[in-house]
């Protein structure tokens, strides 16, 4: 007899045939144990990454939180630094300019006048900062979904939530602060004007405000700022995992811990809600002496709870 070689032309309608007849079985005997097991797998692994953030929360939340900070605050001090350079040299060059009208005793002083320009300001200072908190986001909110683990998705930078917090509170942040300087500079320039001061009197003051400016206020903002971005990037990839429904305050445990956020510590709220909202107040007692604060800057619903914060917030489970 003789053998013919076999097709997978030849055998595709018994195959077919097979497939159909069997693939209630087959569904019952192969696939349906794979997905429970996948299933209990995942649940494990949840539960696991549950319990590794019961056990150790502080720990976890804080280490991102300093990772981020030491990574991203020189860039932004570095940024808010070329900003107040540029803005001293407009400010000096229109006192260069508009010095008789300082010397000219009867003429009236219009101090914004020798100002930097203050859409300009604010519209460099955003873009200055907002690629570099952006990246503070993403560094935290990725470091997060990666230690929760077991999740197919990484953090979305894109998500509507991130872009809208981005866009919104960065120009919040440049508006507010390009008006702390101009405050600041025109209570110098009033200043001199009512006490006759001359202009290389006038611009050694103001030389000596920018000089301050750029070793403290770049310091202060930097870390303030990176923290807030680094929080929110905590809070974001929290609610991300799908699988945190609560966020919890969490305090650096040291001698410059502040009776505020020391009150805060271990406080408790929903992933999406606020630990404070803007306008309400906060009062702690330390002693026999009352202190209390206003949140007039905005909702609290990530640290910082005030300027230098060192506070994180951790996932909580019950």
């Amino acid at each position: 007899m003789n053998l013919h070689p076999v097709s997978e032309a030849d055998l595709r309608p018994y195959i077919e045939g097979a497939v159909i007849r069997n693939l209630s079985q087959q569904i019952r005997r192969t696939v349906c144990p794979q997905i429970l097991i996948l299933a209990k797998e995942r649940a494990i692994a949840l539960a696991r990454e549950k319990a590794k953030y019961r056990r150790r929360p502080d720990h976890i939340a804080l280490a991102h939180l300093l990772r981020t900070e030491r990574r991203r605050k020189p860039e932004f001090r570095a940024a808010v630094r070329s900003h107040l350079r540029k803005e001293k040299k407009i400010v000096l060059a229109n006192l260069s300019r508009g010095r008789r009208t300082f010397e000219d005793a009867a003429t009236k002083i219009d101090p914004s006048a020798f100002l930097a320009p203050y859409a300009a300001m604010v519209e460099d200072l955003k873009n200055l900062a907002t690629p570099i908190i952006s990246a503070a986001v993403e560094d935290t909110g990725g470091s997060i979904i990666e230690d929760i683990g077991e999740l197919e998705a990484a953090f979305d930078i894109a998500s509507p939530s991130v872009m809208n917090y981005i866009r919104t509170y960065m120009m919040k942040f440049a508006e507010s602060f390009e008006q702390s300087s101009r405050d600041a500079l025109i209570g110098i320039l009033e200043g001199a004007a009512e006490g006759g001061w001359s202009v290389p009197d006038i611009r050694n003051a103001i030389e000596t405000q920018f000089s301050d400016w750029g070793r403290y206020r770049s310091e202060m903002v930097a870390r303030t700022e990176i923290i807030r971005a680094s929080n929110e990037g905590a809070a974001e990839a929290y609610l991300q995992s799908g699988i945190v429904e609560e966020k919890v305050w969490i305090t650096a445990h040291d001698d410059r811990l502040c009776p505020f956020c020391a009150d805060m510590d271990g406080r408790i709220v929903g992933v999406e809600e606020n630990f404070w909202d803007e306008g309400d107040v906060m009062q702690v007692d330390v002693g026999e002496q009352s202190y209390a604060v206003e949140f007039d800057y905005g909702d609290v619903g990530v640290p910082p709870l005030h300027p230098n914060c060192r506070c994180a917030i951790g996932a909580y489970f019950k």
